[in-house]
């Protein structure tokens, strides 16, 4: 009878604590605007909220990146300014970019930018009816290997080239954002942009 009530008693320990850990872990749903859009993060923890310190990640990101703030500093590179000291994460997009560009043979190309508003695609907002002159024109300021990063400063062969990092950035922000919440042990997450 004795071993029953032991047996017994372990059970029930063992189902009292696993509903009690059950009830610690929580799913968190954060949402925003980020990039243009909107984003959501769902994640399990124990109800933390780490919104002011993910919005602030996007914050930088945006502050380095992000070709539709013109005072970002990859705006200010492409009007010209050469003394910008880039930051980490500028660093890292570039490199992923860079890597990116010479695996496909320069087919994933950042250098692209002047084409993508000439065509009224990108920050500019400019629509031009491009003839194949223009474009071949455009054309020798396009080419990743003509930029290179030099003691955390932009090298550009001329200063027409126009750096556009959109199509890459977003999977970056959701990287680092990734990161971040690994770093504070949550394994379970779900994030949307």
């Amino acid at each position: 009878m004795k071993r029953l009530h032991c047996i017994l008693f372990i059970g029930i320990f063992i189902v009292f604590n696993s509903c009690r850990n059950e009830e610690k872990t929580k799913n968190v749903q954060l949402a925003g605007m980020v990039f243009g859009t909107t984003y959501l993060i769902k994640y399990l923890d124990d109800a933390t909220n780490y919104q002011p310190q993910i919005d602030s990640l996007f914050h930088e990101i945006n502050k380095s990146l992000s070709t539709y703030i013109p005072t970002s500093d990859i705006s200010r590179i492409n009007t010209g300014e050469t003394a910008i000291l880039v930051d980490d994460f500028f660093i890292e997009v570039f490199e992923k970019s860079k890597k990116i560009y010479l695996e496909t043979d320069g087919y994933f190309d950042p250098t692209v930018g002047n084409l993508v508003n000439a065509w009224g695609f990108g920050s500019k907002k400019e629509s031009f009816d491009l003839d194949s002159l223009t474009v071949k024109n455009e054309m020798q300021y396009v080419g990743l290997h003509k930029v290179e990063i030099v003691n955390r400063k932009v090298i550009k062969q001329s200063p027409k080239i126009y750096l556009d990092f959109n199509s890459i950035a977003k999977g970056y922000g959701i990287d680092v954002i990734g990161r971040f919440l690994e770093q504070k042990n949550i394994q379970n997450y779900l994030i949307e942009i």
